[in-house]
């Protein structure tokens, strides 16, 4: 299923959105997908639980790290070739600064995770989300003539704004799942 749908998205680009194959590889993902919740939801002991989905506390959550995460890790995989490529900087330096965004959200984790256990789980995702969308904000400024160290701090910001968004999101998931599910 999640093959096709790849298949789906890539053949929009190469043929059209009318094309046969792109119909094809559509209707492909949704008889898979199809096919997998039926099953899923039909065998006694289940490898993925789509009844937590009935909670919609539960739905949301996950759809907001699915979202966010795949947010997020643009920067991971398309960033070094911006820096690379179109600053000029070397492999080595590339991959020294690309570690930021994971160091400040290592850094940020346990500290979110202490105030995920006395404030509000949903309004600390709201906060890393919000702050996630302006560190993508200042990205649209970001020309051929950068500094290193103006990369590293917006880096270290949205690892910061990734450390606020997952720890308190993870609690949110959690709190809305099944006690032998967790």
């Amino acid at each position: 299923a999640s093959i096709t749908l790849v298949l789906a998205i890539s053949s929009v680009h190469v043929f059209s959105l009318t094309d046969r194959i792109t119909a094809g590889f559509a209707l492909a993902t949704l008889a898979f997908w199809t096919l997998a919740i039926v099953y899923e939801s039909a065998i006694e002991d289940p490898a993925f639980e789509i009844a937590l989905f009935k909670n919609r506390h539960f739905t949301s959550a996950n759809i907001a790290y699915v979202l966010l995460k795949m947010v997020f890790n643009g920067p991971v995989f398309l960033f070094p070739f911006y820096l690379h490529l179109v600053l000029g900087w070397s492999y080595e330096l590339t991959s020294i600064v690309i570690i930021v965004p994971g160091a400040a959200m290592l850094l940020t984790c346990p500290g979110v995770g202490a105030l995920t256990d006395r404030y509000s789980a949903r309004t600390l995702s709201v906060i890393g989300a919000l702050g996630a969308a302006a560190v993508y904000l200042v990205f649209f400024a970001f020309t051929v003539d950068l500094a290193p160290a103006a990369v590293v701090i917006v880096l270290f910001l949205l690892g910061l704004a990734r450390g606020v968004f997952l720890v308190p999101n993870t609690k949110l998931i959690l709190d809305h799942s099944p006690r032998h599910m967790k």
